[in-house]
């Protein structure tokens, strides 16, 4: 029960801070190739805002069958990554045994699945182990890209 509410709350401050630091935009100031190609991508989304997230990428906040995603697209409407928060229950089986094996009894703060055109699904999950922070990438198959102590 603790580690969900650690969940949410952690979720919650995520998304706040993600908005407050991007630029908030109207849609009609997206470019056309951005919104065409986030329409035939995603499909019956509600609740869209777009926000300038760089000089040179979109990104459209949104949910899709009830679930809050972001999505990434440069100016010239190709898409770079779609996010969005799981609970570890979602995770791979090989990605939970990874964890579970490598950081047991860990406190898990924040799992993020995104894919993305460069290197296809990763998960990032924000964990404290041993009294430090982490935050380790995975790989479906529950292999370790990375994992970066956070100071």
């Amino acid at each position: 029960m603790k580690q969900n509410f650690i969940f949410i709350f952690i979720a919650v401050i995520t998304i706040c801070n993600s908005t407050l630091n991007a630029q908030v935009i109207p849609e009609e100031n997206v470019p056309a190739s951005v919104i065409k190609v986030f329409n035939s991508k995603f499909k019956k989304v509600t609740d869209r805002s777009w926000h300038k997230e760089n000089k040179t990428n979109f990104e459209a906040f949104f949910k899709q069958n009830g679930e809050a995603k972001s999505a990434v697209f440069s100016k010239n409407g190709s898409w770079v990554k779609t996010t969005m928060l799981i609970k570890v229950s979602q995770l791979s089986e090989p990605v939970k045994f990874n964890l579970n094996l490598t950081y047991p009894k860990a406190v898990y703060t924040k799992v993020v699945d995104e894919d993305s055109y460069a290197y296809l699904k990763r998960y990032y999950v924000d964990l404290i182990f041993k009294q430090k922070k982490y935050t380790v990438i995975f790989k479906p198959n529950g292999e370790i890209v990375k994992s970066t102590l956070i100071k």
